[in-house]
């Protein structure tokens, strides 16, 4: 994977900025998206002045087809209709009782976390220059118990995770890496949303986010179709099948 021609999109923060540090280091050329412009300025600050002419940026919401018809546009006049590798990760995370969380928030982050990302795929399936294009669908949360209070993210993600292993039985020209990364700490955890706050203790948990983007580079280039580093979920499971109340108690 070095020398290759990237996509993350939400890469100006968080894990998506680890990943781009990670392929940046391999002489990688990356676009990445954002819908915010501060943090974009903010990351072209920060940048190494040799990293500089192999980052692109583009400002997008990710809210509708649209979007990704310009950012798909603009990636292949960028890139010379030589796309290597898309990363989905840019993602919405709603934080709350599912009573209190607004409907149109749910169908937002139906959108971001699945739709919009089928659409991408479909699009590349259609397009003939984007033939042998690795892409990786970022999963997140628990995908074999839902996680209280994080209902909307764990029900995309597993929707996700299920279209993903469809689509490798369907289509050979494309593929598909499935990346379930584990609990990160990014910061995230501490967002406040619909009178909800995750347990600070959550945070010690949390692996660096640098140290696994480094994991998932290294698994990436082996041709590893399926990368997991979350025992979370397993460990959720477990409590799950045997003390199903104590789930929504951890996450408190």
């Amino acid at each position: 994977m070095q020398k290759k021609n990237i996509i993350i999109t939400g890469g100006a923060t968080g894990f998506g900025k680890a990943i781009l540090d990670v392929f940046l280091k391999n002489d990688c050329k990356i676009i990445i998206t954002s819908r915010s412009q501060k943090k974009i300025d903010n990351l072209n600050i920060d940048l190494p002045k040799n990293y500089k002419n192999k980052v692109y940026y583009f400002n997008t919401k990710l809210e509708n087809e649209n979007d990704i018809d310009e950012l798909l546009e603009y990636s292949q006049k960028t890139f010379n209709n030589k796309i290597d590798c898309i990363i989905n990760n840019a993602s919405l995370s709603l934080t709350g009782k599912f009573k209190d969380i607004p409907y149109y928030e749910y169908k937002k982050a139906f959108n971001l976390n699945f739709l919009l990302i089928s659409y991408l795929i479909k699009k590349i399936l259609v397009i003939n220059n984007f033939n042998n294009i690795k892409v990786v669908n970022i999963l997140g949360g628990s995908i074999n118990v839902g996680i209280p209070y994080s209902s909307s993210y764990s029900l995309t993600k597993l929707t996700l995770k299920v279209f993903t292993e469809i689509l490798k039985m369907e289509d050979s020209n494309l593929e598909l890496i499935l990346f379930h990364p584990g609990p990160l700490n990014t910061g995230i955890e501490n967002r406040k949303l619909y009178g909800f706050k995750l347990n600070p203790i959550k945070s010690l948990v949390r692996k660096d986010p640098h140290i696994i983007a480094n994991k998932f580079y290294k698994d990436l280039c082996r041709g590893k179709k399926i990368i997991n580093y979350s025992k979370f979920q397993n460990i959720l499971l477990l409590i799950y099948i045997f003390f199903p109340k104590m789930i929504s108690r951890l996450v408190k």
